[in-house]
C-alpha cells in the first residue's frame, strides 16, 4: 500500500508540474539582448505570474542548456541542432559614431578608412579588433584600434556618445540612439559579419511534456517581442 501511495504521489507531483503556473525558470541571454530588449518585459511577467521564480543569466558566448538552463536566447546564424528553435527576428551589426566625432574626424566612406579612426570593439577575444565587411563580391578584413574597448554594450554606447570613436553594436542596442540622432550609422552599405550575426534565436530542449511555467513564459515573451 505504501508503494502505491508513493507512486500516486509522484504522478500527482509530475502532473502538477505540467499544469500549475509555479516554480522556477532559468533563462540565459547575451548581455546586450538581455539589457536592451528582454529587461523591459521581465518585471511585467513576474507581476502577471507571482508564483513563478525567474533566474536570469547574462552569458556572452555559447550557451549550454545542460548548465541548468531552461531557455536560451542566442544571437547566431547557426542555432543548436536537436533543440526547439523559435526565431524571434533577424539582427544586424551596425557601426555608429556621434555627430561630434564625425565632424571632428570625418566620415569613413570605405572599411579601409577605419585605419584612420578610433574604434570601440568588444575585446572578448584576440580577434575582436578584426572587423569583417562584405558587399556583393567584395570582402575586407580590417584591423581597427582605439583607446577604449569593452564587452558591455551600454558602456560602449556611452563611449561612442562621448565622442571616443566608432563603435560596433547590434541594431537593437542603438535603435533609440539612431532615432533621436545622438549617434549616426556609418558604412551602412556594408554588411558586418561576426559570431553574433544572423538571428535572435530562442531555444529550449525538446520534451513531450513541457512544464506550464515554461510554456507561459515562452508564449508571453514571443507575443511581447512580436509587438516590439
Amino acid at each position: 500500500v505504501v508503494m502505491v501511495n508513493a507512486a500516486q504521489q509522484a504522478i500527482d507531483i509530475s502532473e502538477a508540474d505540467h499544469t500549475e503556473l509555479a516554480g522556477s525558470i532559468t533563462v540565459a541571454a547575451p548581455e546586450a539582448y538581455l539589457n536592451s530588449v528582454l529587461q523591459s518585459h521581465i518585471l511585467p511577467f513576474l507581476e502577471a505570474y507571482p508564483d513563478i521564480q525567474l533566474k536570469l543569466r547574462a552569458v556572452d558566448g555559447d550557451i549550454d542548456l545542460n548548465q541548468n538552463i531552461d531557455i536560451a536566447f542566442r544571437l547566431t546564424d547557426k542555432p543548436h541542432e536537436n533543440q526547439v528553435l523559435k526565431e524571434i527576428r533577424k539582427t544586424n551589426l551596425v557601426l555608429c559614431a556621434s555627430p561630434e566625432y564625425l565632424l571632428r574626424k570625418g566620415t569613413p566612406n570605405h572599411p579601409t578608412d577605419l585605419a584612420d579612426h578610433d574604434c570601440l570593439y568588444l575585446a572578448e577575444t584576440d580577434s575582436d579588433h578584426i572587423w569583417d565587411f562584405l558587399k556583393d563580391d567584395e570582402f575586407f578584413a580590417v584591423a581597427v584600434s582605439g583607446r577604449y574597448a569593452v564587452n558591455h554594450s551600454q558602456m560602449r554606447l556611452a563611449g561612442v556618445n562621448s565622442g571616443l570613436g566608432i563603435g560596433i553594436f547590434h541594431d537593437f542596442v542603438v535603435k533609440e540612439a539612431l532615432k533621436d540622432g545622438s549617434v549616426v550609422e556609418v558604412l551602412s552599405d556594408w554588411t558586418l559579419k561576426s559570431n553574433y550575426h544572423g538571428a535572435v534565436a530562442m531555444q529550449y530542449a525538446q520534451t513531450k511534456y513541457m512544464p506550464a511555467r515554461l510554456r507561459v513564459f515562452i508564449d508571453y515573451i514571443v507575443e511581447k517581442l512580436a509587438s516590439d
